[in-house]
């Protein structure tokens, strides 16, 4: 889905993957097992949800540009974490319990 660990790949080809490529591997790894749980959740709470206006305008400034690829990643990974903050926040907002 969201990978930016090329980048990190593609400064240096052809060599066994360093500590931080293996981390931000791990990381997003993590990620996409949050948005994959938090789809399954919104899912499942479907039935139960009332219609509700968009969620909170979180994140909503300009991204300044990453100076290296392990700055681009971190922000990705600060973007996506935020967005599935965002995704909560509209199912918790959303139940109709």
């Amino acid at each position: 889905m969201y990978d930016n660990t090329s980048q990190l790949k593609a400064a240096e080809p052809g060599r066994d993957a360093t500590e931080i490529e293996r981390c931000v591997n791990r990381a997003n790894d993590a990620l996409e097992r949050l948005h994959s749980r938090v789809g399954a959740l919104e899912d499942r709470l479907r039935p139960v949800m009332r219609a509700t206006g968009s969620g909170s305008a979180c994140g909503t400034a300009a991204p300044q540009e990453a100076l290296s690829p392990l700055g681009d990643a971190i922000r990705s990974f600060e973007n996506r974490t935020d967005s599935a903050c965002d995704r909560l926040e509209a199912l918790l907002n959303g139940l109709a319990l």
